[in-house]
Formats: C-alpha cells, structure tokens, sequence
C-alpha cells in the first residue's frame, strides 16, 4: 500500500510540476509578446511623429517661402541689411544693444554707398517704450522714411527666419552680448555676418564672420559694402561661418540647435 501511495504521490507531484512549467512558459511568452507588443507600439509612435514632423516641415517651409517670396516682391533688388534680436524672452529692444548704432552706420551706407537700401530691424518694439519712441525720433532726424528703417514689431517665427533669408547682411553693434543665439542662425542661414567686437560675440563667431574693433560708421560702411557686393569676399565669409555652425554640434546643447535648425531647413 505504501509503495502505492509513494507512486501515485510522485506521479501527482510530477503532474503539478509539468503543469507549473507549463504556466511558467506561457507566462515568459506573454511577457515576450508583451514586449513585442510596446517595441512595435513605440516604433509606429515614432513614425507618426516623423509623419507629422515632415507634415510640419512642409508646411513650414512652404510659409517660409511664400513669406520670404512677398518680402522680395515688396523690397526688389534693394540692398537689405538686418538686426534680427527677437525669438523669445531674451532678446528685446533695449538699449545696450545700440540700435541707433545700426541707424548711424544705414544713413552713412545711404549717403555714400546705396541710397536704395533697407534696414530692417526685426522683433518686438514693446519691452522699452521710451527706447523705441527715441528711435523712431531719431530716424526720424536722421530724415528716413519708415519704409526705409523698417521696425517690424514681434513677427512670427516663420516670418523671422523669412528675414534672414532675404538678408544680404547681417549687423550687430550691441554694446553687450552674451552667447549670441541670432549670430549664430544668421550663419546657419547663410548670412554674412559683421559684429562689433563686444561681449561673447568674438567667441560666438570663433573667428568666422567679420570682428570689427571699431563702430565708427564710416568705417563699417566700408567693410559693409564689400561683404555685399563683393561675391569672392561674401563666399569666404559663407563658408567660414558655416564650419564655425558644425562646431557647436560637439556639445549637446549646441547639437540641440542645430537639430532645430535644420528640421525648419529641410
């Protein structure tokens, strides 16, 4: 009887542990389809995302267009140097940043280079309001029209890329500067570059565009119009510029950038 109850004991022990073996598989398979399941799951999430990220590029790049378009049409083959110092909090119209500066340096370039040309000062006019009614006093005085210096107000973000587009020049005369964000789209965008050499911005440009020890306006004028008109000179600037741009892609902060930039590029 003994030997009975011993076999059958075993026998149900053996039948308890095929089946725990069994529960124990199905277990890891549905664990594994599991994962299947949230890895196929993440990867469509991420196409969706590439999906609608290029939806959004395209559009994008169609505004761009069609803004950077109607800004040509408007301007012609007007010479057109900008100070863009607007895409957020830290950049506003006030007063280290010298905008009458760039208002001198235009009624010398107008005087004695091309009557014709524009500049446009793009973002928002409202942190300061008694610096921007100087300004507009003052261009006044200097005798120009608003269509000449032209101060765009806060602009939309497709709009403000649109400007560097159409920007043959780029100018900062800022009395202080720190890490410059607009130095460095303008490059990004193919902007020549000419900067008073204040602040961070000689370590922002790294030695590209042109560094200018003075702001006398005669003198920047000078150097203005051969960085516009001469396409040898424009070219080397370009391509300086550009190499310091894959520069910053060595720090993550920087590569982050860069990132930004170009999904609006493409």
């Amino acid at each position: 009887m003994n030997g009975k109850r011993n076999i059958s004991s075993e026998r149900e022990s053996k039948r308890i542990l095929e089946k725990t073996e069994r529960e124990t598989q199905r277990q890891k398979e549905k664990h594994k389809d599991r994962k299947r399941n949230t890895k196929t799951e993440r990867e469509t999430q991420r196409q969706k995302e590439k999906h609608k990220d290029r939806k959004r590029n395209t559009k994008t790049e169609r505004e761009l267009q069609k803004t950077a378009g109607e800004l040509r049409k408007t301007e012609g083959e007007k010479r057109k140097v900008a100070y863009i110092y607007d895409n957020g909090k830290f950049r506003q119209m006030i007063p280290h940043k010298r905008i009458e500066r760039l208002m001198e340096l235009y009624d010398v370039y107008c005087r004695t280079k091309d009557p014709d040309a524009r500049l446009f000062l793009v973002g928002s006019i409202s942190e300061v309001p008694e610096y921007y009614t100087y300004l507009e006093e003052y261009r006044k005085k200097l005798g120009y029209k608003e269509n000449q210096i032209i101060m765009t107000g806060r602009v939309a973000f497709n709009e403000m890329i649109a400007y560097y587009r159409i920007a043959d020049a780029f100018v900062c005369m800022s009395e202080e500067e720190g890490f410059g964000m607009a130095l460095v789209e303008a490059m990004f965008y193919h902007v020549p570059v000419v900067a008073y050499e204040s602040g961070a911005v000689p370590e922002t440009l790294g030695g590209s565009g042109v560094l200018l020890p003075t702001c006398k306006p005669d003198e920047i004028a000078e150097v203005l119009d051969s960085v516009i008109r001469n396409p040898v000179t424009r070219e080397q600037i370009i391509t300086g510029q550009l190499r310091r741009v894959e520069s910053f892609i060595e720090s993550k902060p920087r590569r982050e950038l860069i990132r930004v930039l170009e999904s609006i590029q493409k």
